[in-house]
């Protein structure tokens, strides 16, 4: 029991560092802002705007459906939005949707408005949703007035990244230990390790990019909420798509945290391919590794799932439809006693090789 603490404080401080370092990487906490905003509502809207001492003309109003169906005015570019509570949908899903629908419009950030007490309780709701949804494309909520009954406003804060490299496969794939020789660059003191340090190198001049700690401090996809930063020069993003696909790709829905490739200027993908037999191989190894107690719950039930190899494929092939079109970059590789690097056309003959 002992160890067990002993690991778990010691992930607990790790992860701590990690996002402390990366909240510090830039000097601003919430980015930069536009000097300009265009308005989204009603007629009328203007005059019930919040009063932000930091933007200097205003554009509109505009009809939300005109934002909504990207017939907006090419002025507004580079602009702020502030968006009437009022003219989103009744229904709470699609109002979720049509806020970050409008997001994108936004050069920086969105700020949401309530001009009665009805709609202040709305829009309490709603920055709840928000939060809750996970969307990778947003970096903060936070709050912009305060009365008797709730907000008056709320200031949604847009994600935006240089570079963004996701680096994906399910759990137990070996993405951790990619992503620190990929960051560190150790020196090579085995042959084993030689030939795992040339792939990681073989992999980054695939992309054209250079390994190196300046990728430093990554993220993991689970906690993107937690990176506050608005803007980045560069991401080395984890993505486990375990998890997703046992919550939303089995229900035939969306993983909002992927949302985060549309706020990349360039985006690359490398997923670690790794055959179901060995995939549970790891996934074994590693839980004895990391405690001697059994993983009754989680673990358990994970390792029910690889002993289904067709589960396995079924992940793949989802995550590969759920990115398709979406990154600029992709590369398959597969780690054994090397990284061998395949191309993303040749899924379908390594899938049809892994049932054989």
């Amino acid at each position: 029991m002992k160890r067990v603490e002993k690991i778990l404080r010691s992930r607990a401080r790790n992860l701590r560092e990690v996002y402390r370092d990366m909240r510090h990487r830039r000097g601003a906490d919430h980015g930069h802002t536009a000097a300009r905003a265009i308005l989204v509502g009603a007629p009328g809207f203007a005059a019930q705007g919040p009063n932000l001492p930091d933007l200097d003309t205003a554009e509109g109003p505009f009809p939300l459906a005109t934002v909504l169906s990207w017939r907006l005015h090419a002025r507004s570019n580079g602009a702020d939005v502030i968006l009437a509570t009022e003219s989103l949908d009744a229904d709470p899903g699609r109002a979720l949707d049509q806020i970050l629908h409008v997001l994108r419009h936004a050069a920086y950030r969105l700020i949401l408005t309530a001009g009665s007490t009805r709609t202040r309780e709305r829009l309490g709701a709603l920055r709840n949703a928000l939060h809750d949804h996970g969307s990778g494309r947003v970096a903060q909520i936070l709050p912009g007035g305060w009365d008797a009954t709730g907000p008056d406003h709320v200031i949604v804060v847009k994600r935006r990244i240089g570079h963004l490299v996701l680096v994906a496969g399910p759990s137990a794939a070996g993405k951790s230990s990619f992503m620190n020789k990929f960051v560190l660059r150790a020196r090579a003191n085995s042959e084993s390790r030689a030939r795992y340090a040339a792939g990681v190198q073989s992999v980054a001049d695939h992309l054209g990019i250079t390994p190196g700690l300046h990728w430093a401090p990554v993220a993991y996809a689970k906690h993107l909420h937690e990176v506050s930063v608005p803007e980045l020069d560069r991401l080395l993003l984890q993505y486990d798509f375990s998890r997703p696909a046992r919550k939303y790709w089995s229900r035939n829905s969306a993983d909002p945290v992927l949302e985060v490739l549309e706020t990349a200027s360039r985006t690359s993908a490398i997923t670690l391919w790794t055959p179901p037999d060995r995939l549970r191989e790891q996934a074994r190894q590693r839980d004895r590794r990391r405690t001697p107690l059994p993983r009754r719950t989680r673990g358990s039930a994970k390792m029910k799932g690889y002993a289904d190899p067709e589960r396995v494929l079924q992940m793949y092939d989802a995550f590969f439809q759920e990115i398709g079109g979406r990154v600029d970059d992709h590369v398959l590789i597969e780690i054994d006693s090397s990284i061998q690097i395949h191309d993303v056309a040749e899924w379908q003959q390594l899938r049809r090789l892994a049932v054989a």
